[in-house]
């Protein structure tokens, strides 16, 4: 794979990431907001469903970020690095400077 896709394929990847983060941010938020008003309600829906729809989006969130955030080349899990240049396990560029 030439350097070149490799960075096209890398950007692909970054942003399928950022659209999966911005969702269970939002979750997060909805999860700390049950925790803290135990009368809150959204759409009629109890707790319980709320619960159940929140941890089930992050774990389903956790699974398609392992799954994605990985290097085009290698196949490399990429890490926690948020904006990374370098595959860690590789060492090809994933991005132009």
């Amino acid at each position: 794979m030439d350097q070149h896709s490799v960075i096209e394929k890398f950007k692909v990847i970054k942003k399928k990431q950022f659209y999966t983060i911005t969702p269970m941010v939002l979750v997060v938020i909805l999860l700390v907001v049950l925790l803290e008003n135990p009368k809150f309600a959204l759409f009629g829906l109890s707790r319980t469903v709320l619960y159940v729809v929140a941890f089930g989006g992050i774990f389903l969130g956790l699974i398609f970020s392992l799954k994605n955030w990985r290097c085009p080349a290698c196949n490399g899990y990429l890490r926690k690095n948020v904006n990374p240049k370098f595959c860690p396990k590789c060492g090809i560029k994933l991005q132009e400077n």
